[in-house]
């Protein structure tokens, strides 16, 4: 598209040495530690060594070079295996390759930071979440949970460091010049995330463990794993993949008519792996979630997904129930007609409503739900003879019940006015908009269902999927101003 071109440009960083003497000033200082380091220690921690410092190397040098985006677009395409593979130690992690990102990110924004051009609805989305942010730091001192070390990296990971990286993409991501590089990771990520669901579903084997998770086994015959794919749960797998699936077909129509054949097919393969990743966790909520999607997205005169496409995604999902049906009827009983998990969900709603009528204005604590119902049995409920869970399968209550009416007031008008800035630029950039919607439509309706408050992974891609999504709209919005005064003047 024509008129989506960058209005403006990060400022270089002001170096006092030029890129090549940095360049090798970090080479001959990485040799010197490595002929330190290598003698002392064993031939794993070596090589583990040398490889950790390769990165931070390329890290670095892309720093100065004013590339952080090259590492960016990588992260995109390997962020959900970083936790496996990048994290020291394995347990309790302090160094993760997230964390080392997003902390460039971080300081890529503070030296380069300027009063950037934005909505002052997204400024004023920005100022009441740093407020809900406050209230949820605020109630971790006041009341500590037990797993302290948990619910602070659930607070950082999840909540603190994701819109970092909304506002890196919205100000200074070169949007245009990585749109088929883009493209590419993402197709990339859809398909590798996918590979990995789908083994698990029909091996039972958790390939990638998250550490604390436990399996679903259901049926009698076939005994299905519900996949999680790299992921903490099944539900943060649905919704990546969901939204990868939006950002995909986003994508393609930013990209000329006339792509290369091997585009095309990647294209094609990252659509259908998007489609068969989000559908493997045999996640109901994501079901009720694409219903009104599907609905909006068909009768729009502009449509992020081709009709064709939302009829092979539900096609693929009648297909599966008729398979399960005929195969093994106990998953098809689990995951249809079975009324035991809805008597737990109405059971767990039931219990945090008294939770949240004993603590209504600042809530129990980020974090601190689960201690504090246990430890009081008067709490716990049951519906039709089925017992309460004590943890919320529901967003909101899950905010409602830690940080009350006051934290649930910012958390919502935090998203409302992140919408009304999205929404005010739809003429501009009606695709940006059906994208953020959609997303957002998504991640609140499976959010009914289950807790996806704080998955770091999950938040991640999340806002940087509406970071981009607000980028293009911005600058879109930007250009049709410019071009409109031009015409004015002449």
């Amino acid at each position: 598209m024509d008129i989506f071109k960058p209005s403006f440009a990060p400022p270089a960083l002001q170096l006092q040495f030029t890129h090549k003497m940095s360049y090798w000033a970090l080479v001959l200082l990485s040799f010197f530690v490595i002929g330190i380091a290598l003698p002392v220690l064993s031939p794993p921690i070596g090589i583990a060594s040398v490889a950790i410092l390769a990165a931070m190397l390329w890290v670095a040098i892309s720093f100065i070079n004013d590339r952080v985006d090259v590492i960016a677009l990588l992260w995109v395409a390997i962020f959900p295996y970083c936790y496996y593979f990048l994290s020291f130690p394995r347990e309790h992690a302090i160094f993760t390759l997230d964390r080392a990102f997003l902390g460039t990110i971080i300081i890529y924004i503070c030296v380069n930071w300027k009063d950037s051009v934005l909505p002052v609805d997204i400024k004023i989305s920005g100022y009441l979440w740093g407020v809900f942010l406050a209230i949820c730091c605020i109630s971790l001192i006041i009341r500590p949970p037990t797993e302290i070390l948990f619910t602070y990296r659930q607070f950082i990971d999840g909540l603190l460091i994701p819109p970092f990286l909304a506002l890196y993409v919205l100000c200074y991501f070169p949007f245009a010049r990585h749109i088929y590089k883009l493209h590419t990771f993402v197709c990339l990520l859809a398909i590798g995330i996918s590979s990995i669901a789908l083994t698990e579903l029909f091996t039972g084997q958790d390939l990638l463990p998250w550490t604390g998770s436990e399996p679903y086994v259901i049926g009698s015959v076939i005994h299905v794993r519900r996949a999680d794919g790299p992921f903490e749960n099944s539900a943060v797998l649905a919704l990546v993949s969901l939204f990868a699936l939006f950002f995909i077909a986003f994508m393609r129509q930013l990209l000329p008519p006339d792509i290369p054949i091997k585009t095309r097919m990647l294209h094609a393969f990252g659509i259908f792996a998007s489609i068969l990743a989000a559908l493997s966790p045999l996640d109901r909520g994501l079901i009720f979630a694409l219903v009104p999607i599907a609905v909006i997205d068909c009768f729009s005169s502009k449509r992020l997904l081709k009709r064709k496409t939302w009829i092979i995604f539900f096609s693929c999902l009648l297909l599966a129930a008729f398979i399960l049906k005929s195969v093994d009827p106990v998953v098809y009983e689990d995951r249809t007609t079975d009324p035991q998990n809805l008597f737990q969900r109405v059971a767990e709603v039931k219990e945090t409503f008294h939770v949240i009528r004993d603590y209504p204005f600042w809530g129990v604590g980020f974090g601190n739900y689960h201690d504090f119902v246990t430890q009081s049995t008067a709490y716990i409920a049951r519906w039709q003879g089925v017992e309460s869970m004590t943890v919320q399968h529901n967003l909101l209550t899950k905010v409602l019940s830690e940080e009350g009416l006051i934290g649930l007031f910012f958390y919502l008008a935090s998203i409302i006015f992140l919408l009304r800035a999205s929404w005010r630029m739809r003429h501009a950039a009606p695709l940006g908009w059906k994208l953020v919607l959609y997303c957002f439509l998504a991640y609140f309706i499976v959010g009914l269902d289950v807790d996806i408050f704080s998955p770091s992974d999950l938040n991640l891609f999340f806002m940087f999927v509406i970071g981009l999504a607000l980028h293009f709209q911005l600058h879109t919005a930007n250009q049709i101003s410019i071009v409109e005064e031009e015409q004015c003047v002449a």
